[in-house]
């Protein structure tokens, strides 16, 4: 029922994508929430709420926690993981840039450094084909390779190119941007991220601005994101 190893996505963790007519990808990332040990408190009586759900803690004979501290499941556990995660990344930006990065920034390196966990059934979509089920998103998120870039080969240099564009884009806009890949490089992940209007409940697709992102590769070769 749980994870056996922090390479895994948990049994009770939802699934995506938004609903079978919006098949964006969700969730965006995923971060460790299962039996993480944290912080408890005094005023909680622990055998109160002991049940079938709760049977991983010393009190079972698995791990001596103590009285301060107890292993729990849940987005209680992954949630602040997600967001001490994210303000690192929001301290190296701006310790870098000397400004604040937007939302849409702030995702976009998440998304970027984020690594693809083990997985049997699910993986990315591919040629135009929609998963059916996505289960970790594009990845666990990893501090370091959203602020410094991710290495693809022992030669990457490690770079990474930040572009928070602060002017609106107009129905039919293309914005266009070029990318030297230095020879003997490991590879080239680009991501694109925006902050959306609130969509209407009642529609089949909720996103209301539709962004594409379209690659052209070395030789004419294309990619559409």
């Amino acid at each position: 029922e749980k994870t056996d190893s922090d390479w895994q996505v948990s049994h009770f963790s939802s699934r995506g994508p938004v609903t079978a007519t919006d098949t964006r990808v969700k969730p965006d990332v995923v971060a460790p929430g299962s039996y993480v040990l944290s912080v408890q408190s005094h005023e909680v009586l622990t055998d109160e709420f002991l049940g079938p759900g709760y049977v991983y803690d010393y009190r079972y004979r698995n791990v001596n926690s103590g009285t301060n501290f107890a292993f729990f499941s849940g987005t209680s556990m992954a949630t602040p993981v997600a967001a001490g995660s994210a303000a690192l990344i929001y301290q190296s930006y701006t310790n870098r840039f000397n400004k604040a990065p937007s939302p849409a920034m702030m995702k976009a390196m998440m998304v970027a450094g984020a690594r693809m966990l083990n997985t049997i059934l699910y993986r990315y979509s591919s040629f135009g084909v929609e998963p059916s089920v996505v289960d970790q998103g594009w990845g666990m998120i990893d501090v370091k390779r959203a602020v410094d870039g991710l290495p693809i080969t022992a030669g990457d240099t490690n770079s990474i190119l930040l572009m928070d564009q602060d002017e609106s884009v107009s129905s039919s806009e293309t914005k266009s941007y070029t990318v030297t890949v230095p020879a003997n490089q490991g590879g080239l992940r680009i991501v694109l991220a925006w902050t959306d209007q609130a969509g209407n409940p009642v529609n089949s697709k909720q996103l209301v601005n539709d962004l594409d992102l379209y690659v052209d590769g070395p030789g004419g070769s294309g990619y559409l994101g």
